[in-house]
């Protein structure tokens, strides 16, 4: 686990192994850059940064703002255009590849009204500034979500569990968002803030398309709600590696079921379309239906059919289809077991 963040795939091991080497003989010393801006840093701390030009040669990004009121942050929406970082532990890659350029950058990160997390009367409210690490300790506790907490452990790393957030990883939109796939079967909800106003949406109205959602250039998320799970969750993610690697497809099922007939279920799919999402044609399905092997297989059956996925280097379309089908079969397997063993 401690070693997980630093399994390097791009250099190789060696400069781990000098890197280490150095601090041992304590012949490591910081990098000039960083010399060079931490004494900047240290004037701002604690009070709101709103022009604090970086010290970075080559770097696209020449404002760089800090608020640390909500209040603050929605009124510099309200007068220009920012990308915001919250976590940043995907676009901070695209941008080191050159893939991403932006000029002003907003780091919300310092927004006390957005460190929030709490329950009440089965609703949970996650800020908008909540990491990954502190929902899973946060699940660990609470009846329904202990599950939660074992796949949430599977996303990144130690160190990305750390500093990448719940709303950072929704509004960056990825196809295989993994805290966005469960937090769609559990239905969630978003607030979405700014100087007008705030307004709801639910999360399965969030997406439109590859990388677009329906956050205005003056809003962010300010929460995340959702209702306890009355049913069992099952999580399940492919991937070529266990940890560290984003899935081909991941899912997330949650059933409620009494007497063998299905009562609830939510069913949601990442890696199988421009964006992740609910496949309510099958959740209708299965409602009120007995909970039997036929009637699973036809719903896995459906959720094959209605996802369109691409081909890449993660896995060819008619895999990542493949997938879909047996990921239903296992979720079933795991949260039922012998329901799929019945002759």
């Amino acid at each position: 686990k401690a070693l997980a963040g630093n399994l390097c795939r791009c250099t190789g091991y060696k400069s781990i192994v000098e890197a280490c080497t150095d601090i041992s003989k304590k012949e490591f010393e910081r990098p000039d850059f960083i010399k060079k801006v931490e004494d900047k840093l240290a004037e701002f701390k604690y009070k709101d940064i709103e022009d604090f030009e970086l010290a970075f040669p080559n770097t696209p990004v020449k404002r760089y703002v800090i608020p640390f009121s909500l209040e603050k942050a929605l009124d510099l929406l309200k007068r220009e255009d920012f990308k915001i970082l919250n976590g940043a532990s995907d676009m901070l890659v695209r941008i080191n590849k050159g893939e991403d350029c932006f000029e002003n950058v907003m780091d919300v990160s310092q927004i006390k009204e957005l460190k929030k997390l709490t329950e009440d009367n089965g609703k949970i409210v996650i800020g908008g500034n909540i990491t990954f690490k502190e929902f899973a300790e946060f699940c660990e506790n609470k009846k329904g979500l202990k599950k939660v907490k074992e796949f949430f452990e599977f996303i990144g790393s130690n160190q990305i569990r750390n500093t990448g957030t719940i709303a950072g990883n929704i509004a960056n939109a990825s196809p295989i968002a993994d805290s966005a796939v469960f937090l769609l079967a559990a239905d969630a909800k978003l607030t979405l803030a700014s100087k007008k106003g705030k307004r709801k949406i639910p999360l399965s109205k969030f997406y439109f398309d590859y990388k677009k959602t329906a956050l205005k250039k003056d809003e962010l998320i300010e929460e995340i709600e959702f209702e306890l799970p009355k049913g069992e969750v099952s999580f399940l993610k492919t991937s070529k590696r266990k940890e560290v690697d984003i899935a081909s497809v991941n899912s997330c099922i949650i059933v409620f079921h009494k007497d063998g007939i299905v009562k609830d279920v939510s069913i949601s799919f990442g890696g199988v379309a421009p964006y992740p999402l609910k496949i309510e044609k099958a959740e209708e399905f299965l409602k009120g239906k007995p909970l039997n092997r036929k009637n699973i297989e036809e719903m896995a059956g459906i959720c094959a059919n209605e996802v369109k996925p691409i081909s890449d280097i993660r896995g060819s379309g008619r895999f990542r289809r493949k997938l879909v089908y047996n990921q239903v079969l296992k979720h079933f397997a795991n949260l039922l077991e012998g329901v799929l063993n019945e002759e």
